[in-house]
């Protein structure tokens, strides 16, 4: 029986160390519990901050991306109004270019036959006063032969 008692004191205080180490283990499972509770909840306040600060920035992205989009849009009309007036530019330069050669195309044969008849009565006008002079000077020269054969 001594065997015994040796063997169940023995059992017994292995029983109470492995007690012991399973107090000591859950005492520090909860040590480690805790460190690792609080981690996550500052993790948690960190992206709760992080929400926080986010939220304003999306908002304005989104706004900005919206007012982008009316800016877009204002400028297509802008462009599609220039484009407009550029065609209607051309399309006057157009019609006056059409209108000038067409006036250009009435106006210019009877301004030619015009400067024609103008040139033909100038070089008429000068041919008779130049027929005149050279009567004139006939007639002068004429004038002295028959003065000058009248005293011989």
């Amino acid at each position: 029986m001594l065997m015994m008692t040796t063997l169940d004191t023995i059992i017994a205080i292995a029983e109470i160390i492995l007690f012991i180490s399973l107090a000591v283990l859950a005492i520090y499972l909860i040590s480690v519990f805790k460190r690792v509770t609080d981690s996550v909840q500052k993790i948690e306040q960190n992206v709760s901050n992080l929400e926080k600060k986010v939220e304003p920035l999306i908002d304005n992205a989104n706004k900005a991306i919206i007012d982008a989009g009316y800016i877009t849009g204002d400028i297509k009309m802008q462009l599609d109004r220039v484009e407009s007036i550029i065609d209607m530019v051309k399309d006057k330069g157009d019609q006056v270019i059409g209108f000038t050669s067409k006036i250009q195309g009435q106006i210019e044969k009877p301004v030619n036959e015009s400067l024609n008849f103008i040139s033909a009565i100038r070089s008429g006008v000068r041919t008779f006063f130049d027929h005149l002079k050279n009567n004139k000077d006939l007639a002068y020269s004429d004038n002295n032969r028959n003065n000058n054969t009248k005293g011989i």
